[in-house]
């Protein structure tokens, strides 16, 4: 069903600078309209020549239609957040996303198990001692809430990055003997389930999305074949969300940035929304290459978790009880000591096997990095309650 043109088309990768893979574009909407309509074409193109069992046939119609659903809301969405139009604009969203429940098409979700990994960074230039430091912006200090793809300015979260090196980048990449880290661990108490907006298109083909069986044809095709919870639906229909939430910015220096309204919207959302905690996405700011782009991926994973039982200070008591971790630990301490224990973790297969981007053409395996050597030491201690 999904043919090579699909699989490798450029204009499904993301993230992407909007402003060049796009040059007749005014606006990031007016960018995404267009996105839009050759995701639909290519979908109904592939329809068209699927020559398939019937019922398969009948499924992907319905699953088309919901794409087409959803590209109509977010546009629509966005053309009234463009025009000051919040409260309608969230009408519309909202509606967009019931819709979706209704036909059985609700967002791709994870659920944060204990394994999971969770760190979290901060540069400093004194000593973090306490686990405070590295946990959210606490509410008495919401003023230095800024406004990042993720992030509502005065609302604090609680962000993760799956590894070190995320962190890192997310960071800015700051002197690493000015790095402090922790590891997180989720209790179970209350449960976090998150959006899982870190895919591109081609994983669907290139690693059959974990659920679900692909089957490469004779002719140069692929067949998605039906899984255990249908996860490849999800991530096609919801694939507008992910490519809305992913416009790289056309100028950091602006105090309005188009490319923030889908993701701002979409944590407002999240905060009513109770069976939904976050968002696990993919960085914006790391270099990613023509090669390994899911292992180079893997490496610059994130969650975003908001805010919910807000206080005058100190921090969400959900966020307390939801997360496990480990004190503060220096990068140069740890630096310092020597070698790490490689008996100590249950290694993350998918992280161990993460890439970096060093160039446009090259990649290090991750395991062979500094980063993954401080990973490591976070397991010679146990998470423990934040405060």
């Amino acid at each position: 069903m999904f043919d090579a043109a699909f699989h490798n088309d450029p204009r499904f990768r993301l993230p992407q600078p909007w402003w060049k893979t796009d040059t007749q574009a005014v606006t990031a909407t007016d960018h995404l309209r267009k996105r839009f309509q050759h995701y639909l074409a290519d979908l109904r193109r592939m329809l068209t020549n699927y020559s398939g069992p019937p019922s398969f046939r009948q499924r992907m119609e319905r699953v088309v239609e919901s794409t087409d659903s959803v590209c109509k809301g977010i546009l629509e969405t966005l053309h009234l957040l463009l025009h000051g139009q919040r409260a309608q604009a969230f009408a519309v969203f909202n509606a967009m996303c019931s819709e979706q429940d209704k036909r059985s098409t609700g967002y791709p979700v994870i659920t944060l198990s204990a394994e999971h990994p969770l760190f979290r960074a901060r540069a400093s230039d004194s000593a973090l001692d306490t686990k405070g430091e590295l946990f959210h912006i606490p509410f008495e200090k919401r003023g230095r809430v800024t406004s990042q793809r993720y992030s509502i300015p005065g609302l604090p979260c609680l962000y993760f990055g799956e590894t070190l090196y995320g962190c890192w980048v997310e960071l800015g990449k700051p002197p690493l003997d000015q790095m402090y880290y922790s590891r997180f661990s989720a209790t179970g108490s209350p449960l976090i389930k998150v959006v899982d907006l870190d895919y591109d298109l081609c994983d669907l083909v290139d690693r059959g999305d974990h659920i679900e069986k692909v089957v490469p044809e004779s002719d140069g095709t692929y067949t998605l074949m039906d899984g255990p919870g249908g996860g490849w639906i999800s991530k096609i229909v919801w694939w507008p969300l992910l490519a809305a939430c992913s416009l790289l910015r056309y100028d950091p220096k602006q105090s309005f940035h188009e490319e923030y309204l889908m993701p701002h919207l979409f944590m407002e959302y999240l905060l009513h929304e109770e069976r939904l905690a976050g968002v696990r996405y993919f960085s914006c700011r790391g270099q990613l290459g023509a090669r390994s782009r899911r292992q180079v991926k893997s490496a610059l994973m994130n969650i975003a978790i908001p805010t919910r039982k807000q206080a005058l200070a100190g921090f969400c008591s959900d966020m307390v009880s939801a997360f496990h971790m480990t004190d503060p630990l220096s990068w140069r301490l740890m630096d310092a000591i020597g070698e790490y224990d490689w008996s100590a973790p249950d290694l993350n297969t998918v992280t161990y096997h993460s890439q970096i981007q060093t160039s446009a053409n090259t990649t290090t395996s991750y395991y062979q990095t500094k980063f993954f050597a401080m990973e490591m030491r976070t397991y010679m201690q146990q998470t423990e309650k934040v405060i």
